[in-house]
Order: C-alpha cells, then structure tokens, then sequence
C-alpha cells in the first residue's frame, strides 16, 4: 500500500472513529441520525447510513452535517496525530 493510500486510509477511519463517538457521546443512533438528516433535507436511510460511517469515506460536508444535527459544539481534529500513531504501531 502506498503512503497516500495507508494515510487515506488512516484519515478515513479517523472521520468514522470520530462520527461515531459523537453519535455515543449524544446518544444518538443511526435512525435517529437519519431522522434528524431527513429533517434538514439530507435524505439518508438508516441501512446506507451505517454503511457509509462503516466506510469512513464521505465528504466534509456531510461529515459536518451529521454532527450539526447530533448537537456537536466543538470539533478537535486531532488526524494528523492519529495518522502518525498509526504509522508507529504498524513499525513496532
């Protein structure tokens, strides 16, 4: 795997890591999350919704969306950090 593709891959299941502990931290499920999504006019049903978190592969835009809908005030990005735990563990 190239240095791009592990990073990518790295960013993508830092942004489903990151969905889904604010969907706990609110206590937020997936209908619900599709719920909320439908009434801001983001038509997402419950099954492609949990498969698209599972996949960690959306845009920033719906990132951002579902966490506006959660409740979610604040955001750390703490990617890079993740990344480079990433890279760590896998040379140990």
């Amino acid at each position: 795997m190239s240095k791009a593709n592990a990073d990518d891959a790295a960013a993508h299941e830092w942004v489903k890591r990151s969905l889904r502990s604010e969907m706990v931290m609110h206590g937020v499920t997936y209908a619900e999350l599709s719920a909320r999504l439908t009434r801001v006019g983001v038509v997402e049903e419950e099954v492609a919704l949990r498969n698209r978190v599972s996949r960690g592969a959306f845009s920033a835009a719906f990132y951002f969306q579902c966490l506006a809908v959660i409740g979610t005030k604040t955001v750390y990005v703490e990617l890079l950090d993740y990344i480079e735990n990433q890279k760590s563990s896998k040379k140990n």
